[in-house]
């Protein structure tokens, strides 16, 4: 592994006197550091922000702005806040020092100063910082571990899941592009499930002989670091891809459930021979446990999302003519009555009976009976609008919703179907039978319909009042009026 090389730390000296500046910086830079400076307090906060310095020597005697006054804007800013600043100061007065002390300084120089102390001041200092910042750098990886293992035992969805993970896998190593990828049951596919550069990404299919370093990290079950894309022997089958992309190096990590690798966390950035610390390499194998589990429980989710819906759909089916049973009929039923009532739309009921159902079980048998039934359902299903819900009601009765269907185009409809049933030669075991339906019909709005169950019941009451009729005929729950 090539390791990036750390620049020195830099310096910023803000001083208004021009050979102090110089004298300084020549110093500094003897000593290995990276050296900027400035000639006021005014000019310092406006440009620490873009040089980013490790250390500050701040005079305090300034134009403008003194050095109390910068130090306190400073160490008020968060931004800025764990900057260690030196005073450099003339001034030799106890409350002097306790006022640039009050003020956030870490340190004081006197002038005239010697250089082998300043340099000394300004080396302890700066381990000091290093070291803060090596805490606050374990404070934030700790927090990134933190929201990903409570988003993977949460009951966030498995996209927002997975996001989090790319998101924060790409800020503990700095990198540009980091994508989760799932394997597909079939080798030579995988599935981009989650990217941190394009979060639109979701079930992305790629082809895996694209990406041999994601092959050979699955093939080795180990993690897969290429410093450099341009020279590495393992691309080369794609470097004329790759040279068409803004990478420069990449870290392929694969994601093992038990003993198999079932995806990876690929993580590629632009930068020359990015440094991946053992810090950065164990944190990420950390996350990928976690997104193993993540993977895990997305995908026991979804299987139980998947027999739940079976299993509620299997509970809502007939399972001998495959239509909706009762309890989906009245579940439905509610639901476009109560539609019905808030458009102010009609909503029709037919119930159909089969006339003398009986003597076909009787005489024929059970088989013969249940054939007559799945190929009247049959005929039914295909007979109604898509938008009308036919359904089993129970024994030899079949109910359809004929949903913004008024009085007359309900019973002419009901007429159409039992005419339709009476003229159907059976087929199969029931060939030769000739049956006939009865058929009531149920409007809202109507006389006493103010529920779903005043409808059910006023279709009740016409299918007894067909009943009563010569067979095969359609009838309402009261006689129409008279033209």
């Amino acid at each position: 592994m090539v390791e990036e090389q750390t620049p020195p730390p830099r310096i910023l000296v803000v001083d208004d006197d021009r050979e102090i500046r110089a004298r300084l910086a020549e110093a500094l830079s003897r000593a290995g550091y990276l050296v900027s400076d400035l000639a006021d307090g005014e000019a310092a906060l406006e440009g620490i922000k873009r040089l980013r310095p490790d250390c500050i020597i701040l005079d305090i005697m300034m134009p403008r702005l003194d050095g109390y006054w910068v130090c306190r804007a400073l160490k008020a800013d968060a931004a800025t806040a764990a900057i260690p600043v030196l005073l450099l100061t003339a001034l030799s007065r106890t409350e002097d020092l306790l006022q640039g002390l009050g003020a956030g300084a870490e340190d004081f120089i006197r002038k005239p100063f010697e250089l082998p102390e300043l340099l000394a001041r300004v080396a302890a200092q700066l381990r000091v910082k290093q070291r803060h910042d090596a805490i606050a750098k374990e404070r934030s990886d700790l927090a990134a571990l933190l929201e990903v293992s409570q988003a993977v035992s949460s009951t966030l969805r498995s996209r927002d899941i997975f996001q989090i993970i790319v998101r924060e896998t790409a800020r503990i190593v700095s990198s540009a592009r980091c994508s989760l990828v799932l394997l597909a049951d079939e080798p030579s596919s995988a599935y981009v499930l989650a990217s941190h550069e394009d979060p639109g990404v979701d079930h992305l299919k790629i082809e895996l002989v694209k990406y041999p370093e994601v092959q050979e990290a699955v093939r080795t079950k180990a993690p897969v670091l290429i410093d450099n894309v341009h020279t590495h022997a393992l691309l080369a089958p794609v470097r004329d891809q790759m040279g068409r992309l803004p990478i420069t190096s990449l870290y392929v990590l694969p994601i093992v459930l038990g003993n198999q690798v079932i995806g990876t966390l690929f993580l590629r950035t632009a930068k020359a021979l990015r440094l991946h610390s053992p810090r950065e390499l164990k944190l990420c194998q950390v996350i990928a446990g976690l997104a193993s589990t993540a993977l895990q429980n997305a995908y026991s989710y979804e299987t139980l999302k998947l027999n739940v819906a079976h299993l509620e759909q299997l509970t809502l089916l007939d399972d001998l003519t495959g239509l909706p049973n009762r309890r989906f009929l009245r579940k439905r039923l509610q639901e476009e009555f109560t539609r019905a009532q808030r458009h102010r739309h009609p909503l029709a009921c037919v119930l159909y009976d089969l006339d003398n159902f009986k003597q076909v079980d009787d005489q024929l048998g059970h088989a013969c009976g249940d054939e007559v039934l799945q190929q009247v359902a049959q005929l039914l299903r295909t007979s109604v609008r898509t938008s009308d819900v036919v359904a089993r009601y129970g024994g030899e009765e079949f109910l359809v919703l004929l949903p913004m269907t008024d009085e007359p185009a309900a019973h002419g409809e009901a007429r159409r179907i039992c005419q339709a049933i009476a003229a159907h030669p059976m087929t199969g075991a029931a060939r030769g039978i000739r049956l006939t339906v009865s058929a009531g019909v149920g409007v809202y709005p109507g006389p006493d319909v103010r529920t779903a169950e005043d409808l059910l019941e006023q279709t009740d009451r016409a299918l007894c009042r067909a009943k009563a009729a010569p067979k095969g005929q359609a009838a309402l729950a009261s006689p129409a009026p008279s033209p």
